[in-house]
């Protein structure tokens, strides 16, 4: 099973809402193995959404449900590799 879920909202500054996208995927009466997230709408997004997205990312991934992130902005996508190689090299210090 695949789900898409185009998210709606421009702005993104919460970490609930990455965990919002986290319980749109759990709604679903069958749990997908696949997961489009399409943000051609998103405009903006906080580092602490992105941490927390990383972070539900890797859950959904330890269920063994890849997830493909479309459209988004070349400068956001830039923020998002940006944040991820921070955290790979604070978990790596810590390890």
């Amino acid at each position: 099973m695949v789900a898409h879920l185009k998210i709606q909202r421009k702005y993104l500054f919460f970490r609930k809402d990455a965990k919002e996208i986290l319980n749109q995927i759990f709604e679903k009466k069958k749990i997908p193995r696949n997961v489009y997230l399409d943000f051609s709408r998103v405009k903006f997004f906080s580092r602490s959404f992105i941490d927390e997205l990383l972070n539900v990312i890797s859950k959904l991934k330890e269920k063994e449900i890849s997830v493909v992130i479309q459209n988004l902005n070349p400068q956001l996508r830039i923020m998002m590799d940006r944040v991820q190689k921070t955290k790979a090299e604070i978990q790596r210090a810590i390890a």
